[in-house]
């Protein structure tokens, strides 16, 4: 995968206690998706099954996909990323009910199933629906909820003592002796080195949040931000004690001061919590059945 992340934090993050979502949403795993099988005995290519999803696809707006098993081989693929040459026996046409940004309705699920009926009708196959439109939309408020409670990043700050500043080429040096590298967003990143994928990143205090050429040369900068997004890393808890780690390195090395959103210090007890409410959504992520960092956290958050 390649190497991403949300950009730089765009205010303040307070970190607040995750509540018991049982009452609100059940305690038996979501669900992601929204989906249509075509069985078929016939084979279908992937460009004529393709031409016809990416036809009728045009007026969702959610994350939606084709998948089929190949013939032969029984190996289920995304059809946009499958060799041209590849044909399948059954598909399955999908829509993501919700994400961090909000969720599906029923004018959107009655738009999918017209996609799925177009399959259907241009490929002459049966249709199997995983769920009717009126118990989706209850399984899209579940995991909206779910998105909204679990949506954490936690930050840091990191601020020069009073009267003096970060010059540029000392943050360069600092931050590469730690491991990082300046990625996506022109904000600087720790990546996994198994997957590529951002475990957290550092971004400039500006208002835009990104390092320049010039701050990085003979800039002199008023503060940093460390952060991470809690349920996009696998492993958060340990990831936080990494986070951590480079904090104090950066701050033993540049003279810096340790500090919260409202530039007050950090205190230990401010850092146990944290501690703690990043234990505590990676452990309630895994019972909901979303391991933080894996394929469907990420499509969430």
């Amino acid at each position: 995968e390649a190497p991403e992340s949300r950009g730089a934090p765009d205010g303040e993050h307070p970190i607040a206690p995750i509540q018991s979502l049982s009452a609100d949403i059940g305690g038996r795993p979501l669900k992601i998706d929204y989906w249509v099988r075509l069985p078929g005995p016939n084979l279908v290519s992937r460009d004529g099954a393709l031409a016809v999803f990416r036809q009728h696809e045009i007026p969702l707006e959610r994350p939606r996909s084709i998948h089929g098993r190949t013939d032969p081989g029984n190996a289920w693929l995304d059809l946009t990323s499958a060799p041209v040459d590849e044909v399948f026996s059954d598909l399955i046409v999908s829509l993501q009910m919700a994400d961090r940004h909000g969720q599906t309705n029923e004018s959107e699920l009655t738009r999918f199933n017209n996609l799925a009926y177009q399959m259907s009708e241009a490929l002459n196959r049966p249709m199997e629906f995983d769920m009717s439109i009126e118990e989706a939309l209850p399984e899209a408020g579940r995991l909206a909820r779910f998105c909204t409670e679990f949506d954490l990043i936690a930050v840091l700050h990191i601020e020069p003592k009073p009267g003096s500043g970060f010059r540029g080429r000392d943050i360069s040096r600092v931050l590469e002796r730690a491991g990082m590298r300046l990625g996506k967003d022109e904000v600087f990143h720790l990546f996994d080195a198994r997957t590529g994928v951002s475990r957290f990143s550092l971004a400039n205090r500006s208002e835009e949040g990104r390092f320049s050429y010039e701050d990085l040369g003979s800039g002199v900068l008023r503060g940093l931000a460390i952060y991470m997004n809690v349920p996009r890393v696998s492993r958060p808890s340990a990831t936080f004690a990494d986070l951590m780690s480079v904090a104090n390195y950066v701050c033993n090395e540049l003279d810096g001061l340790l500090v919260d959103p409202e530039g007050e210090i950090i205190s230990d007890s401010h850092l146990e919590a944290i501690r703690r409410q990043v234990h505590s959504l990676e452990a309630s992520m895994r019972r909901y059945g979303i391991a933080p960092g894996s394929e469907e956290a990420r499509r969430l958050f």
